[in-house]
This record gives structure tokens, C-alpha cells and sequence, in this order.
């Protein structure tokens, strides 16, 4: 519960820079803002940090303003936080070998718009200093622009609590025209110190500002504002939202000549709405209510239109990271288009072949193939790889794994097809030997993969898959590499499981079903390991969540060998989930 005055003679000065920054902004005079209820003499005192201000009366404030109600106190605690981070940092930059003259600098705020050429003009690099005396004689619109273009380059340099002051400094002298590009800046600083409702606030305001004549406003400006307000929903993991931003965004991109943009901006879409349709079908299943087999269908396909051009993209302009990364959620949109049409065919009483379903392993080993083969080409051979080409090799690793195990229980669907399950399972475990055990994704390795991915296996019923040799310790010290895991892990569970069903021997069996769950324990205590902070290590163990519920729920109309262990699995991961999205919603 926040204290009923606010105490500490910092906290207290910034929250009445903040205060009188706002009044200024909205043209009030001390007497206006007071509206009879405080005095002149008191709201003076509060903007010079000379006296403790109550929550109640931050709240009259904000109302007058027309802010949220915690604005003044969230900002507040967000500036000390970025200023405390500031000074465990030491940058001891260079002087400029040329300094700009104030007659220079003067010359370059008269060059520059009211909108695009912040965004669009390359300015030069030196110090952007003018004297004070200096700055008090400029005209208003000029000491906006002049501090504007400081907190530019502050932030460009990650100098964070200098770009806020001078953003806010900015935003006191600035036009009605000039403040929408000045909120933008202020959001985009609160989303580099990971402040992003902050950040959502400053472009909510922002879009708020052009929606009332936004046929005067730049494109490109749109367009941009667009974006940070649909990564600030992103980042906060409200990806329902965040793709209506992008979407919205995505009606200027014919005026955006950036290729990569494009890219970035079609990825993050195909991302947000595969994350959307999966936890919608997964609602509906609790529900008891599954979801309309086409429907589904249709968004997924929409999804993964929307990859497969940002991956063309991507390549277009020879951007290998940003194309692996696209495939990566292409590939897992098939995997689970995949699943929950066999289980919504199942629940419906549908053959597999119903609807428009169009996964084949093929095409996933298409997409995993050829990120395996861009990571090669990476690859320096004198040095380790770098984590995140690790972590998106292990993920490629363990969709390769997952889809000759989805294409197991399709071609034991109906009960047939026994030697067909039996080759992709022993593919499945192949590439889990060679992959994971064997030489843990060294660039050998990989191409090694490359090489073979055609081998048929041989029809003997396979061996248990051993259990890896990491330590927590390790795998925390690789936060890229825990969704390859987390996949990889829970492929191999579901192998062991699948074991259990073919085999006829009772100790086989037993034994098969308590690899199984020592597989999804190992990838449980993977889940534990994912902060809040990590959007794809957080997905990652929401999708296991979801489909270790599943599992369990379908174990249990079963006669399990194991039901006392298998009940407590699922009990601890359940905990763990409802854990995760408590703080994934605090976050």
C-alpha cells in the first residue's frame, strides 16, 4: 500500500519538476492548477521540492492535468531508477576533435522541421552544447527543438537520465505540432529503461495528439508512433493489442522504403497472432468449448502468410539473424497449427485429412534446415557460437524433433501405421542423439544434420532417450538456449511416452512412462528459470504449460501405471504457471 505522504527530499523534487513541467505544458498559471483548493504560496514550494506533497492532493494534480491518477509517482520512481542505474555506469568518452560553434548549432536548429527530419536527417556527431545565456534568449520553438535534439543524441549514446531531461525540458517550450514527436522520444527512453507502461503512456498521448488532424502529420512519423505503441504492448505481453498497433501501422508501409522495418514490422504481426489464436484455442479447451476447426484454420494460414514475408524480406536484405527469427516463429505456427487441428479433429470426431490443414514434416525441416545452414554460415570456426545463434539452433534442433513426433501420433491416429510411427520416431531420436548428447550443436555437428536429413531410419522399436548431464547453473547462464530445451525436453517426453504405448511389456512400459515424466520435469525446472523480461523464453514455457495440461488431461482418461506420480507432476506445474502469469501480468 502506497504511504499516505510522499517522503525523501529527492523524490520530492522530482515530483515537482514533474508537476510544474505539466502545469506549463497545459498553459495553467500556480492559481488555476490550486482551483481554490491549495494555495499559490504551497503549489510553489511543492514545484521547488521544498515541501511533502500527499497522495491525495498527486491525485487532484493529475485530474487538473488530465493524467493518470499515479502519473506523478510512477514517473517519479521511474526517473530515480534510471538515474540510480546511471551511476554505476562510468563512460569515459573522447572530446570531439571539433567543436561546434554556437553559430553552428544555431544554423542547424533552423534546418530542422517540426516532425520527419528528426527521425529521417543524419546530424553531425560533435557536442551539442549552447550556453545558458544562450539558450534564454532563443525563441520558445527553438529551445524545444535545441533540447529535443540533445535528448536525441543523449539517448542514441544510452546517457538515458540525460535524454529524460532534456526530452521533458523539450516538451515544456514545445508547439502543439513539435509535442507528438517529443512524447514519442520520452516513450521510446521509458521503453530502453524498461519502464514499458510508462512508455505506453507517453504514446498514448502522443496518438492522441495527431488523431484529432492527422492528414497534417508525416507518414513516416505515423508510422513509427505506431510501432513503439504496438512494442510497448508487446513487451508487456498484451499481444491482442500489440497486433492491432502493428495493423495499424501496417496502412502506411507503402510509403516506407526501409525494407527491414517492413521485415521486423510483418514478423512481430505473424508472432502476436499466433500467440493470440494459441491461447484462444487453449481457452476454449478449458472451457470445454473447442474452437471452429476452419476458423482456426484460416488464422493460422494468415499467420503464416504474414512470416514467410517478413522471411523473404528478411533475406532481401541479407539479414540472416532477423530471417532465422522469422522462421523460427513460422516454424512453431506450423507445429502448432499442426497440433490443435489433430486435437480439435479428435474432439469433433474428424478424420485427420478434414479442413485446409496443410502441415507436412517437410516443410518444417525446410525451415529448420536452412536456419541450421544460415547459423553455419555465421559461424566463425576459431570461436564458440554466439548465444543467440546457439539458442535459435537448439530451438530449430528441437521443431525438427517435435514434428517427426507430431507425425507419430498422426500416423497412429487410427491405431494403423505402426512402422510408419516407429521410422519417425526413431528419426526424432537421431537427431536428439547427434544433436543434443552426442555434441551439443557444434557447427560440426550441424552440418553433419544438414548432410544426413534424408537417412531412413531403421524399423526396430528405439531405445529410451537418455537423460542430458546439465546443470541448472549452466542453463542459467544460458538464457538464450532455454525454448530449444523447454522443445527439445518435451519432445523427448512425449517419445518416451509413445514408447510406452507400443511396447506389450509391462516393465518396458513402466519404465518408458517414467522417462517420460523425468523428460517433462527436466523441461518444468527449464520453465522455473524464464524471467519475465525474456517475451520468447516466456512463450516458450507458457506453450509447455499449455500442452503438459493437456497431456496430463489425457493421461488421466486413461489407465495410467503412474497416476499418483503423474497427479503431482501436474500439480507442481500447474503452480508454476499460475506463478509465471502472475508476475508475466505484474510485469
Amino acid at each position: 500500500m502506497k504511504p499516505a505522504t510522499i517522503t525523501g527530499a529527492h523524490m520530492q523534487r522530482l515530483i515537482g519538476d514533474l508537476i510544474q513541467r505539466q502545469r506549463r505544458l497545459k498553459h495553467l498559471t500556480q492559481a488555476e492548477l490550486g482551483d481554490n483548493r491549495v494555495s499559490k504560496s504551497y503549489i510553489s514550494a511543492i514545484e521547488r521540492g521544498k515541501t511533502h506533497i500527499s497522495s491525495e492532493l498527486l491525485h487532484f494534480f493529475a485530474q487538473k492535468l488530465e493524467l493518470p491518477e499515479n502519473y506523478f509517482l510512477e514517473a517519479a520512481e521511474a526517473i530515480n531508477e534510471i538515474e540510480q542505474r546511471s551511476q554505476h555506469v562510468s563512460v569515459q568518452l573522447p572530446p570531439p576533435k571539433n567543436y561546434q560553434t554556437q553559430n553552428e548549432i544555431l544554423s542547424l536548429l533552423e534546418t530542422v522541421k517540426e516532425h520527419d527530419d528528426y527521425y529521417q536527417k543524419s546530424f553531425p556527431r560533435q557536442a551539442l552544447t549552447l550556453a545558458p545565456g544562450v539558450i534564454e534568449l532563443l525563441p520558445l520553438a527553438k529551445r524545444a527543438r535545441y533540447y529535443l535534439l540533445k535528448g536525441k543524441f543523449a539517448q542514441e549514446k544510452q546517457e538515458l537520465t540525460v535524454a529524460l531531461q532534456a526530452f521533458e525540458s523539450a516538451l515544456t517550450f514545445a508547439s502543439e505540432e513539435l509535442q507528438p514527436v517529443i512524447l514519442d522520444y520520452l516513450g521510446q527512453n521509458y521503453a530502453l529503461a524498461e519502464f514499458h507502461r510508462t512508455a505506453l503512456n507517453y504514446h498514448q498521448r502522443a496518438l492522441a495528439l495527431v488523431s484529432s488532424s492527422p492528414e497534417t502529420i508525416p507518414t513516416k512519423f505515423l508510422f513509427l508512433l505506431k510501432l513503439h505503441y504496438g512494442d510497448d504492448y508487446y513487451a508487456l505481453e498484451n499481444f491482442e493489442e500489440a497486433y492491432k498497433a502493428y495493423e495499424q501501422a501496417s496502412m502506411h508501409l507503402s510509403m516506407i522504403p526501409e525494407v527491414n522495418i517492413s521485415s521486423q514490422l510483418y514478423w512481430r504481426m505473424g508472432h502476436c497472432l499466433s500467440i493470440t489464436i494459441n491461447q484462444s484455442i487453449a481457452s476454449a479447451f478449458i472451457r470445454r468449448s473447442p474452437s471452429s476447426l476452419e476458423e482456426v484454420e484460416q488464422t493460422f494460414n494468415h499467420a503464416r502468410d504474414l512470416l514467410s514475408q517478413s522471411v523473404i524480406l528478411y533475406r532481401v536484405c541479407r539479414n540472416l539473424r532477423g530471417e532465422n527469427k522469422a522462421r523460427l516463429v513460422l516454424t512453431q505456427t506450423l507445429l502448432d497449427q499442426n497440433y490443435w487441428h489433430t486435437l480439435l479433429a479428435s474432439e469433433n470426431g474428424l478424420a485427420l485429412s478434414s479442413g485446409k490443414n496443410s502441415f507436412t514434416p517437410a516443410e518444417v525441416e525446410e525451415q529448420c534446415y536452412q536456419i541450421l545452414q544460415n547459423n553455419y554460415t555465421l559461424a566463425d570456426p576459431q570461436a564458440p557460437p554466439a548465444s543467440e545463434d546457439e539458442g535459435s539452433s537448439l530451438l530449430a534442433l528441437g521443431y525438427l524433433i517435435d514434428a517427426h513426433i507430431q507425425s507419430t501420433h498422426q500416423v497412429r491416429y487410427p491405431g494403423e501405421h505402426e512402422d510408419k510411427a516407429i521410422l519417425h520416431l526413431q528419426k526424432a531420436m537421431q537427431l536428439y542423439q547427434k544433436g543434443l548428447i552426442e555434441a551439443r550443436l557444434s557447427w560440426h555437428t550441424i552440418r553433419q544434420i544438414l548432410q544426413t536429413q534424408t537417412t531412413n531410419a531403421s524399423r526396430e522399436l528405439p531405445h529410451l532417450p537418455i537423460l542430458p548431464d546439465t546443470s541448472r547453473q549452466e542453463i542459467k547462464s544460458q538464457p538464450d538456449a532455454i525454448p530449444g530445451l523447454l522443445e527439445i525436453y518435451f519432445a523427448m517426453g512425449e517419445a518416451a511416452e509413445i514408447l510406452s504405448s507400443i511396447t506389450t511389456n509391462k516393465e518396458i512400459q513402466q519404465t518408458s512412462y517414467r522417462r517420460a515424466n523425468q523428460f517433462f520435469n527436466l523441461a518444468h525446472l527449464l520453465a522455473k528459470e524464464v524471467t519475465t523480461k525474456n517475451v520468447e523464453g516466456t512463450q516458450a514455457a507458457f506453450r509447455f504449460y499449455r500442452r503438459c495440461v493437456l497431456l496430463f488431461e489425457r493421461r488421466q482418461q486413461q489407465d495410467s501405471p503412474l497416476a499418483e506420480e503423474t497427479n503431482d507432476l501436474l500439480l507442481d506445474i500447474l503452480r508454476t504457471s499460475f506463478e509465471h502469469i502472475q508476475m508475466s501480468m505484474l510485469h
